[in-house]
């Protein structure tokens, strides 16, 4: 559950949660402000080595006093849960804007030349982050980066003891040489060599080294060369490959001496490029673009009977493209389409834009307020008493454009509203509409006109209550940009806040007891007014026919394919290693696990039908996305072994649970992932899109994923916070579990190799250290799904327990606290097989 209140602060929604924390947004009443607030998981508070390092970030960023990194205003303690208070994020982060592919030269340099000041600031304090990745650059509202997550930075003091064993501390993917082998002397270049990692994925958009398992990818950041980065963007200068060399060079001492340095260099490269062009290339402004979308006719029976809409969708069309009015490069056009095409189409326009490109999205039509205020958007197809399903949440919109790179976004809502609540309750006529609780969001130059201010009916079982004129707001709007009217100090150039001057001056004229309010939010507008249209005395009409889709079956324009919209989470290429990487494997081992090698063999101690006990969890809502970037630590970290150790089940497993097929229904309200494991990393399974239903069957261990079942019968995780469901994630078994059964192997599920699910396998160390007799002890999870139910686990070789239908847990031990690198398998009883590898560095006692 959500905590209230930490402190003084009022929480608001849960951000991101990782193994590490856990982020929420919360109000701080004394400064009027949101902040995000870095709480640790309940089975991590008593954990010694984390609570220092939760301290020791407030401590690092309390004595870094820069611009381009995330302040900290507050850290405290309340009923044992120490907290972290930090600015709120609102422009997201590095990894969301990668989603959207390659980024432009100059834009790189921009975030690098902004970053570089900061972490040489950083390393001048004797700090080394140690966990620098797209998903730790956030972005102000501004767009301008700052770093953050200072949580496992290393101080180099000798009074610092925060990774006593030496083991590797950060994530894989990011890791220099020197600190996968964990090397106590770490310096700043360490933090520039991860920083030419980001460079390259910025530039190409891809990460340098693919690969499926961590392992892998330490021995292509210790011995693989630095792929050309020009096979991947051939029109980037040459000198771009310079940089990447220099900046990932294996050696830290062939690496740039300071951030700055590298930044210069990087800056050189774009100041080369322009040098190069035989003529000056004029500046081009970004696409004006814009969507137009109108609904007037529903198969509901209840929809039907409310007042009908003038649209006037095409006029606007014809005055948005027109060079002497709107000069929209691209406009299209929607009347009366199904609910899905708009969905698709709205993530189309809001995809692979530039952050120099002003959208513009228009709806007119009827809009519905649920019962708990969420406000959608009705559709041909929208029925009235399952809004959640078939209208368009405009949590949803607001999404689509969080993920836009565009930053100059306009959003016109032309609409009637409904209060959908019941009608006996008091007050449900003339609730005032807040479209900018859910669209402030992310930081963009973001603009709401809406031509109402309030609910104007009230409809429900059939009753429709309330009354209301036709809206005149396009109309109005129109005549702004046509007439020049709107154009107030007559430089040729019309405002959206002289275009919204207009229109409310010409609503005010009205003086019926139904007349319109028209209400305008200003979201982080930037320093330029966003330019509606112009206006020239002289102009000459020049209707342009607007690219639409059809109205009805007569119009033989067939619906134009688009792409489909883009994944939040999109799913990693899997490569299997060469014959030739297995043989550097074992010299990356022959490096990092000397100790191992040495004599130290783990022996592992089972602890029989062991699972990761559950933290804190919350009821999934349908609360705003967090525009934060969620979390990356997740538990497992895969290395490969050295000899089988031998192990000794001290108990029996106890069977467990199956989820229940009890069949509750949740509806997407954001397009989704199911995924093979509660992790975003995870296999991806298949995709759901806003306003699916798909049947919830369990809850993850850990953290707020539910386990779910879609149409088409595919099972997996998905993350709850983006779906509509009534029920309790308290009240839903764990995954894997089954209580209450005999010793006796449950029957598999009756299915062949075909039918049954793909087999996947979890397997991560739980946090704490069991420190007895002179050894160190962890314990290891592993947990098989899919395939026909009935899984046997086996440990370096060696068979552990199975065949069973739980997860099975046991203990691994080092005398010294020297790292423990182990392979886990599991075996399905239609034969499926998975294999994963597994590296444990953190033995801490203390």
């Amino acid at each position: 559950m959500i905590p209230e209140t930490i402190g003084r602060y009022r929480i608001n929604a849960e951000l991101g949660r990782g193994g590490m924390s856990t982020v929420y947004l919360a109000h701080d009443p004394h400064f009027e402000r949101d902040v995000a607030i870095k709480l640790l998981p309940l089975e991590l508070l008593h954990q010694p080595t984390f609570r220092r390092r939760f301290e020791q970030e407030a401590k690092v960023v309390a004595a870094l006093d820069h611009p381009a990194i995330v302040p900290v205003y507050d850290f405290g303690e309340a009923a044992e849960q120490p907290y972290l208070v930090m600015r709120f994020m609102t422009g997201g982060s590095l990894s969301d804007r990668l989603k959207h592919g390659p980024m432009s030269l100059p834009e790189v340099a921009a975030i690098i030349s902004h970053l570089a000041p900061a972490l040489d600031e950083v390393h001048a304090h004797g700090i080394v982050h140690r966990d620098l990745k797209p998903s730790n650059i956030l972005f102000d509202q501004r767009g301008k980066p700052f770093i953050s997550d200072f949580g496992t930075a290393k101080l180099q003091d000798a009074h610092t003891k925060l990774t006593e064993t030496g083991g590797a501390v950060g994530t894989p993917a990011y890791m220099s040489p020197e600190q996968i082998q964990g090397e106590y002397d770490l310096d700043g270049r360490s933090d520039i060599y991860t920083l030419g990692v980001i460079l390259f994925e910025m530039l190409s958009g891809n990460h340098p080294f693919e690969t499926n398992t961590p392992i892998a990818m330490a021995v292509k950041h210790m011995f693989e060369p630095v792929p050309r980065i020009l096979d991947a963007e051939p029109d980037l200068p040459p000198r771009c490959q310079d940089v990447l060399l220099q900046a990932m060079a294996k050696q830290r001492e062939d690496r740039f001496p300071t951030a700055v340095a590298f930044a210069n260099t990087l800056e050189e490269v774009v100041a080369g490029l322009a040098d190069e062009k035989s003529t000056p290339a004029e500046v081009t402004p970004g696409r004006r673009l814009a969507l137009l979308i109108g609904a007037d006719k529903f198969e509901d029976a209840v929809l039907a009977q409310l007042p009908e809409i003038n649209l006037a969708v095409e006029q606007l069309a014809d005055v948005l493209r027109n060079p002497a009015h709107g000069r929209f490069d691209e406009v299209t056009v929607l009347i009366n389409q199904p609910g899905e095409t708009i969905r698709r189409q709205i993530s189309h326009f809001y995809a692979d834009k530039t952050a120099d490109d002003t959208l513009l999205l228009y709806f007119a039509g009827h809009a519905a307020l649920d019962q708990r205020g969420r406000i959608f958007l009705t559709a041909p197809d929208t029925e009235h008493d399952y809004l959640r399903g078939t209208a368009l949440p405009a949590a949803f919109i607001a999404d689509e454009m969080d993920n836009s790179r565009a930053r100059q976004q306009i959003l016109l809502l032309d609409c009637t509203f409904s209060d959908s609540a019941k009608p006996e309750l008091p007050g449900l006529i003339g609730r005032t509409i807040d479209p900018a609780a859910v669209f402030a969001r992310n930081g963009h130059e973001r603009i709401i006109l809406a031509a109402h201010d309030s609910t104007q009916f009230n409809w429900n079982e059939g009753n429709i209550i309330g009354q209301t004129t036709p809206s005149r707001f396009t109309e109005f709007l129109l005549d702004g940009l046509q007439t020049g009217q709107a154009d107030e100090d007559g430089d040729g150039r019309i405002t959206l806040d002289e275009l919204f001057a207009y229109i409310q001056n010409q609503c005010s004229q009205d003086t019926s007891p139904q007349r319109k309010t028209p209400r305008m939010w200003s979201l982080t507008q930037g320093d330029n007014p966003l330019i509606m249209g112009w206006h020239q005395a002289d102009a000459v009409e020049l209707p342009v026919e607007a690219d639409r889709l059809p109205a009805t079956n007569e119009t033989k324009k067939a619906e134009p394919k688009l792409p489909p919209p883009a994944r939040h989470w999109p799913q990693i290429q899997m490569r299997w290693l060469a014959v030739g990487a297995v043989l550097l494997v074992l010299a990356f081992l022959t490096i990092t696990a000397a100790g191992y090698l040495a004599g130290n063999r783990e022996v592992p101690k089972v602890n029989a039908g062991i699972a990761p006990q559950p933290t804190n969890t919350m009821r999934p809502t349908a609360t705003a996305v967090s525009t934060t970037p969620p979390p990356t630590d997740t538990p497992a970290t895969p290395q490969p072994t050295e000899a089988p150790p031998t192990a000794v089940p001290t108990t029996k497993p106890s069977p467990t649970t199956p989820p229940t097929e009890t069949a509750n229904t949740a509806t997407a309200q954001l397009a989704s992932s199911i995924f093979a494991a509660p992790s975003a990393d995870a296999q991806e399974l298949t995709f759901v899109s806003a306003g699916d239903s798909v049947t919830v069957l369990g809850r993850s261990q850990l953290g707020n994923w539910l386990y779910v079942r879609d149409a088409e019968g595919v099972e997996g995780f998905t993350f709850g916070p983006r779906f509509d469901w009534v029920g309790d994630l308290n009240d839903l078994p764990i995954m894997g579990e089954r209580e209450g059964e005999t010793d006796t192997a449950v029957s598999p599920t009756v299915c062949d190799n075909n039918a049954c699910p793909r087999l996947t396998l979890d397997l991560y160390p739980l946090p704490g250290t069991r420190c007895e007799a002179g050894m160190r002890y962890r314990t290891i999870f592993m947990r098989g799904q899919g395939g026909d139910g009935q899984y046997t686990y086996y440990w370096n070789g060696g068979k552990m327990a199975g065949p069973m239908a739980d997860g099975f847990g046991f203990e691994v031990g080092s005398s010294d606290g020297s790292t423990v690198i182990g392979s886990g398998k599991v075996v399905s009883g239609d034969g499926q097989t998975v294999e994963k590898d597994l590296f444990i560095s953190d033995f801490d006692c203390n």
